[in-house]
């Protein structure tokens, strides 16, 4: 593993079914990132304290960086980020040091004295935080030894991978698509992993635009090469939908 990311969340510290870390990862030497209630929890299990104080920071923040930090690399003087916490920072304890602040002088962003261990309070990952990429960024391949090598053949190939460990050699898979993006690449992936064993139905509601029904089929099953089946149901669909004017019934009954 060539590092950790203690996501944030809505939990507290002092909660008792809060989440927790295993405290022996931040032994192992690899890079970790804590982001607000990750920050915490790599606060609270070093010796340093988190308090509550009553009053969250939620929205926008301007973000000034105290220090030379490889996770700040190419970061502007100050940067604006996303805050939303109850719990903040009180004492980083000694294995520390604070590497950024807010405008509101709250401790924002610390780095462990010897270890490749990094926190900050806000959230990098969302697009709030305008260069919050960059910091991700920093953190993955210039802190890390990331690679930037992921494509969506790997995807593929391991959706494929695990489709074929769930279905097993003989087992069978029945897809209903409606012609959408999402279920159509559902039904490629089943086709490419267990072949005629998936079996996908189209339902004409008769509620498609002239000829569209025969235009799902053949990009599915002439173009995709799916094994796919219509069946008519508009007169259902179109009895159930007699005398309906609110849309929001007509919604739910389609």
């Amino acid at each position: 593993v060539p590092a950790v990311i203690f996501s944030g969340g809505p939990s507290s510290v002092y909660e008792n079914a809060a989440p927790q870390i295993d405290s022996a990862i931040l032994d192992l030497n690899i890079p970790v990132l804590g982001i607000c209630y990750g920050l915490h929890l790599m606060i609270s299990d070093t010796g340093g304290l988190v308090s509550h104080k009553g009053h969250g920071e939620y929205g926008f923040a301007k973000v000034h960086p105290e220090v030379e930090s490889p996770l700040f690399d190419n970061l502007s003087k100050e940067s604006q980020v996303w805050m939303s916490h109850a719990d903040e920072i009180e004492n980083i304890g000694n294995e520390f040091d604070v590497i950024a602040r807010s405008s509101n002088n709250i401790i924002a962003a610390i780095q462990h004295h010897d270890r490749p261990l990094y926190g900050v309070q806000f959230h990098p990952e969302v697009v709030h935080s305008v260069e919050g990429n960059t910091i991700i960024s920093n953190f993955l391949f210039k802190i890390s030894d990331c690679r930037a090598d992921w494509t969506a053949e790997h995807f593929i190939s391991e959706a494929i991978s695990a489709i074929q460990k769930k279905v097993g050699d003989d087992g069978k898979v029945i897809t209903g698509l409606s012609g959408g993006v999402d279920s159509s690449v559902v039904g490629t992936l089943l086709h490419k992993a267990i072949g005629d064993r998936s079996r996908c139905v189209f339902i004409d509601n008769g509620l498609l635009r002239k000829e569209e029904a025969d235009q799902v089929m053949g990009s599915l099953k002439d173009g995709l090469g799916l094994n796919i089946y219509k069946y008519d149901d508009s007169i259902t669909f179109l009895s159930a939908l007699e005398g309906i004017t609110d849309p929001e019934k007509k919604r739910k009954i389609i």
